[in-house]
Protein backbone atom coordinates (compact mmCIF):
# COMPACT_ATOMS: atom_id res chain seq x y z
CA UNK A 1 0.00 0.00 0.00
CA UNK A 2 1.17 3.52 -0.82
CA UNK A 3 1.60 6.63 1.31
CA UNK A 4 -1.19 8.25 -0.69
CA UNK A 5 -3.72 5.92 0.97
CA UNK A 6 -3.06 7.15 4.51
CA UNK A 7 -1.67 10.70 4.16
CA UNK A 8 -3.54 13.81 5.25
CA UNK A 9 -4.13 16.01 2.22
CA UNK A 10 -5.81 19.12 3.59
CA UNK A 11 -2.96 20.31 5.82
CA UNK A 12 -2.41 23.52 7.71
CA UNK A 13 0.78 25.38 6.86
CA UNK A 14 2.78 28.46 7.82
CA UNK A 15 5.31 30.78 6.17
CA UNK A 16 8.87 31.44 7.44
CA UNK A 17 8.02 34.96 8.59
CA UNK A 18 4.81 34.00 10.36
CA UNK A 19 4.82 34.59 14.13
CA UNK A 20 5.20 31.61 16.43
CA UNK A 21 1.87 32.64 17.94
CA UNK A 22 0.19 31.65 14.66
CA UNK A 23 1.86 28.23 14.71
CA UNK A 24 0.79 27.66 18.31
CA UNK A 25 -2.80 28.70 17.55
CA UNK A 26 -3.04 26.43 14.50
CA UNK A 27 -1.69 23.44 16.41
CA UNK A 28 -4.08 23.98 19.28
CA UNK A 29 -7.11 24.61 17.06
CA UNK A 30 -6.53 21.56 14.84
CA UNK A 31 -4.90 19.31 17.47
CA UNK A 32 -1.82 18.73 15.33
CA UNK A 33 1.89 18.55 16.10
CA UNK A 34 3.54 19.41 12.78
CA UNK A 35 3.22 22.29 10.34
CA UNK A 36 4.84 22.43 6.89
CA UNK A 37 6.64 25.71 6.21
CA UNK A 38 6.06 27.06 2.69
CA UNK A 39 7.81 29.89 0.87
CA UNK A 40 5.86 31.07 -2.17
CA UNK A 41 4.04 27.71 -2.25
CA UNK A 42 7.34 25.82 -2.25
CA UNK A 43 7.93 23.35 0.63
CA UNK A 44 10.80 24.75 2.65
CA UNK A 45 10.82 23.12 6.08
CA UNK A 46 8.84 21.89 9.05
CA UNK A 47 8.00 23.16 12.51
CA UNK A 48 6.87 20.80 15.27
CA UNK A 49 5.33 21.23 18.69
CA UNK A 50 8.65 20.01 20.14
CA UNK A 51 10.45 22.89 18.41
CA UNK A 52 8.03 25.39 19.92
CA UNK A 53 8.06 23.81 23.39
CA UNK A 54 11.82 23.98 23.67
CA UNK A 55 12.05 27.48 22.20
CA UNK A 56 9.31 29.27 24.15
CA UNK A 57 7.63 26.73 26.41
CA UNK A 58 4.36 27.06 24.43
CA UNK A 59 3.98 30.62 25.69
CA UNK A 60 2.48 33.30 23.46
CA UNK A 61 4.45 36.43 22.74
CA UNK A 62 2.39 38.56 25.12
CA UNK A 63 3.28 36.16 27.94
CA UNK A 64 6.99 36.49 27.13
CA UNK A 65 7.12 40.20 27.81
CA UNK A 66 7.92 41.97 31.06
CA UNK A 67 5.19 44.50 30.24
CA UNK A 68 5.18 48.26 29.78
CA UNK A 69 5.83 47.96 26.05
CA UNK A 70 8.93 45.84 26.55
CA UNK A 71 10.05 43.53 23.76
CA UNK A 72 9.23 39.86 24.30
CA UNK A 73 12.05 37.44 25.04
CA UNK A 74 12.80 34.35 22.98
CA UNK A 75 12.31 33.72 19.24
CA UNK A 76 9.29 35.26 17.57
CA UNK A 77 9.16 33.93 14.00
CA UNK A 78 8.80 30.48 12.47
CA UNK A 79 12.08 30.67 10.52
CA UNK A 80 14.04 31.05 13.75
CA UNK A 81 13.28 27.53 14.95
CA UNK A 82 12.04 25.50 11.97
CA UNK A 83 13.83 22.43 10.62
CA UNK A 84 15.40 22.83 7.17
CA UNK A 85 15.14 20.89 4.99
CA UNK A 86 12.08 18.90 5.98
CA UNK A 87 12.16 15.26 4.93
CA UNK A 88 9.97 14.37 1.98
CA UNK A 89 8.23 11.33 0.57
CA UNK A 90 6.39 10.86 -2.70
CA UNK A 91 2.72 9.82 -2.62
CA UNK A 92 3.54 6.63 -4.53
CA UNK A 93 6.14 5.39 -2.05
CA UNK A 94 5.27 2.39 0.08
CA UNK A 95 4.07 2.83 3.63
CA UNK A 96 6.94 0.67 4.81
CA UNK A 97 9.39 3.11 3.18
CA UNK A 98 7.86 6.05 5.05
CA UNK A 99 8.11 4.14 8.34
CA UNK A 100 11.75 3.31 7.62
CA UNK A 101 12.59 6.96 6.92
CA UNK A 102 10.96 8.08 10.17
CA UNK A 103 12.86 5.47 12.18
CA UNK A 104 16.22 6.10 10.51
CA UNK A 105 15.96 9.90 10.71
CA UNK A 106 14.24 10.03 14.12
CA UNK A 107 11.31 12.16 12.90
CA UNK A 108 7.56 11.77 13.22
CA UNK A 109 6.28 13.49 10.11
CA UNK A 110 7.17 13.65 6.41
CA UNK A 111 6.08 16.12 3.78
CA UNK A 112 4.24 14.41 0.94
CA UNK A 113 5.63 16.19 -2.12
CA UNK A 114 5.18 15.67 -5.84
CA UNK A 115 6.89 17.83 -8.50
CA UNK A 116 8.16 20.11 -5.71
CA UNK A 117 4.56 20.87 -4.68
CA UNK A 118 3.25 20.03 -1.22
CA UNK A 119 0.45 17.50 -1.52
CA UNK A 120 0.01 16.54 2.12
CA UNK A 121 1.58 15.20 5.28
CA UNK A 122 2.10 11.72 6.69
CA UNK A 123 2.78 11.32 10.40
CA UNK A 124 3.68 8.53 12.78
CA UNK A 125 0.08 8.66 14.00
CA UNK A 126 -1.12 7.90 10.47
CA UNK A 127 1.17 4.86 10.41
CA UNK A 128 0.04 3.68 13.84
CA UNK A 129 -3.59 4.05 12.79
CA UNK A 130 -2.80 1.90 9.77
CA UNK A 131 -1.22 -0.75 12.03
CA UNK A 132 -4.27 -0.72 14.27
CA UNK A 133 -6.59 -1.60 11.38
CA UNK A 134 -4.62 -3.41 8.66
CA UNK A 135 -4.90 -7.24 8.65
CA UNK A 136 -1.25 -8.23 9.04
CA UNK A 137 -0.34 -11.17 11.29
CA UNK A 138 2.82 -9.39 12.48
CA UNK A 139 0.70 -6.87 14.37
CA UNK A 140 -1.20 -9.60 16.20
CA UNK A 141 1.90 -11.00 17.87
CA UNK A 142 2.12 -10.65 21.69
CA UNK A 143 3.50 -7.35 22.81
CA UNK A 144 5.98 -9.23 25.01
CA UNK A 145 7.96 -10.17 21.89
CA UNK A 146 8.88 -6.57 21.12
CA UNK A 147 8.68 -4.69 24.42
CA UNK A 148 11.75 -3.28 26.18
CA UNK A 149 12.41 -4.97 29.50
CA UNK A 150 15.54 -3.11 30.62
CA UNK A 151 13.63 -0.02 31.62
CA UNK A 152 15.10 3.24 32.85
CA UNK A 153 12.81 4.90 35.39
CA UNK A 154 12.70 7.80 37.81
CA UNK A 155 10.90 8.66 41.04
CA UNK A 156 8.23 11.35 41.21
CA UNK A 157 10.32 13.44 43.62
CA UNK A 158 13.39 13.50 41.36
CA UNK A 159 14.56 16.92 40.17
CA UNK A 160 13.98 17.82 36.56
CA UNK A 161 17.64 17.68 35.59
CA UNK A 162 17.82 14.02 36.64
CA UNK A 163 15.00 13.02 34.29
CA UNK A 164 16.54 15.09 31.51
CA UNK A 165 19.93 13.46 32.01
CA UNK A 166 18.42 9.95 31.79
CA UNK A 167 16.35 10.71 28.69
CA UNK A 168 19.21 12.30 26.81
CA UNK A 169 21.84 9.85 28.00
CA UNK A 170 19.77 6.81 27.04
CA UNK A 171 18.45 8.32 23.81
CA UNK A 172 14.81 7.69 24.79
CA UNK A 173 11.65 9.80 24.71
CA UNK A 174 9.55 8.19 27.46
CA UNK A 175 10.59 7.75 31.08
CA UNK A 176 8.32 5.81 33.48
CA UNK A 177 7.79 7.30 36.93
CA UNK A 178 7.70 4.69 39.69
CA UNK A 179 6.66 4.65 43.31
CA UNK A 180 8.47 1.55 44.56
CA UNK A 181 7.62 -0.79 41.65
CA UNK A 182 4.23 0.75 40.85
CA UNK A 183 3.84 2.88 37.74
CA UNK A 184 2.40 6.28 38.68
CA UNK A 185 3.18 8.31 35.58
CA UNK A 186 5.32 8.93 32.52
CA UNK A 187 7.51 11.91 31.72
CA UNK A 188 8.31 12.47 28.05
CA UNK A 189 10.84 14.51 26.14
CA UNK A 190 7.89 16.70 25.15
CA UNK A 191 7.17 17.35 28.85
CA UNK A 192 10.83 18.20 29.39
CA UNK A 193 10.95 20.51 26.39
CA UNK A 194 7.94 22.43 27.67
CA UNK A 195 9.46 22.71 31.14
CA UNK A 196 12.89 23.70 29.86
CA UNK A 197 11.43 26.21 27.44
CA UNK A 198 9.31 27.76 30.18
CA UNK A 199 12.30 27.84 32.51
CA UNK A 200 14.44 29.59 29.90
CA UNK A 201 11.78 32.23 29.23
CA UNK A 202 11.17 32.76 32.95
CA UNK A 203 14.91 33.17 33.56
CA UNK A 204 15.22 35.73 30.76
CA UNK A 205 12.25 37.68 32.09
CA UNK A 206 13.75 37.60 35.58
CA UNK A 207 17.02 39.00 34.25
CA UNK A 208 15.17 41.80 32.46
CA UNK A 209 13.49 42.70 35.75
CA UNK A 210 16.70 42.36 37.72
CA UNK A 211 15.37 39.42 39.75
CA UNK A 212 16.97 36.14 40.74
CA UNK A 213 14.98 33.02 39.96
CA UNK A 214 15.68 29.54 41.38
CA UNK A 215 13.75 26.61 39.94
CA UNK A 216 12.42 23.81 42.16
CA UNK A 217 10.57 21.86 39.47
CA UNK A 218 10.35 18.12 40.03
CA UNK A 219 9.22 15.21 37.92
CA UNK A 220 5.80 15.05 39.58
CA UNK A 221 5.16 18.64 38.45
CA UNK A 222 5.34 17.76 34.75
CA UNK A 223 4.60 14.02 34.44
CA UNK A 224 1.44 12.58 32.89
CA UNK A 225 -0.64 10.25 35.02
CA UNK A 226 -2.43 8.07 35.79
CA UNK A 227 -1.23 5.95 32.87
CA UNK A 228 -3.27 3.49 30.83
CA UNK A 229 -1.40 0.20 30.56
CA UNK A 230 -1.49 -3.12 28.71
CA UNK A 231 -0.77 -6.71 29.74
CA UNK A 232 1.98 -8.88 28.33
CA UNK A 233 -0.67 -10.91 26.51
CA UNK A 234 -1.86 -7.84 24.64
CA UNK A 235 -0.86 -7.55 21.00
CA UNK A 236 1.26 -5.04 19.13
CA UNK A 237 -1.95 -3.98 17.40
CA UNK A 238 -3.46 -3.23 20.83
CA UNK A 239 -0.48 -1.00 21.58
CA UNK A 240 -0.82 0.87 18.28
CA UNK A 241 -4.53 1.37 18.89
CA UNK A 242 -3.89 2.64 22.43
CA UNK A 243 -1.31 5.15 21.23
CA UNK A 244 -3.64 6.48 18.54
CA UNK A 245 -6.74 6.79 20.72
CA UNK A 246 -4.90 8.29 23.70
CA UNK A 247 -2.53 10.43 21.60
CA UNK A 248 0.49 9.04 23.44
CA UNK A 249 3.85 7.71 22.29
CA UNK A 250 4.27 4.60 24.40
CA UNK A 251 2.39 1.68 25.94
CA UNK A 252 3.60 0.53 29.39
CA UNK A 253 3.11 -3.18 30.12
CA UNK A 254 2.34 -4.33 33.67
CA UNK A 255 2.00 -7.60 35.54
CA UNK A 256 0.15 -7.61 38.87
CA UNK A 257 0.46 -3.83 38.97
CA UNK A 258 4.23 -3.83 38.42
CA UNK A 259 5.89 -2.39 35.35
CA UNK A 260 7.63 -5.12 33.33
CA UNK A 261 8.07 -3.53 29.90
CA UNK A 262 7.38 -0.68 27.53
CA UNK A 263 6.63 -0.47 23.80
CA UNK A 264 7.01 2.85 21.96
CA UNK A 265 5.66 4.27 18.74
CA UNK A 266 9.15 3.97 17.27
CA UNK A 267 9.16 0.24 18.05
CA UNK A 268 5.90 -0.09 16.11
CA UNK A 269 7.28 1.87 13.15
CA UNK A 270 10.41 -0.26 13.18
CA UNK A 271 8.25 -3.37 12.83
CA UNK A 272 6.23 -1.79 10.03
CA UNK A 273 9.46 -0.90 8.21
CA UNK A 274 11.01 -4.37 8.38
CA UNK A 275 9.71 -5.59 5.05
CA UNK A 276 7.17 -4.55 2.39
CA UNK A 277 3.63 -5.64 3.16
CA UNK A 278 2.02 -8.28 0.98
CA UNK A 279 0.27 -5.82 -1.27
CA UNK A 280 2.97 -3.10 -1.23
Amino acid sequence: MQVAHIATWDVQRVAPDDPLDKAISLMEEHRIRHLPVLEERRPLGMISDRDILLAVGWRLEVDRSSGCGAKSVGPRRVHEIMSIPALRVEPTRRIADAARTMVDCRVHALLVVEDDVLRGLVTSTDLLRYMADYPDARFDRPISEKMHVNIRAVTRSAPLYQASRIIRGAGIRHLPVLEDTTLVGVVTDRDLRRACGSEAIANELAQVSGDLRVSATRVEDIMSGPVETLRETSTIRDAARLMVTRRIGCAPIVRSGNLIGILTDTDCLRLLAQRPLADS
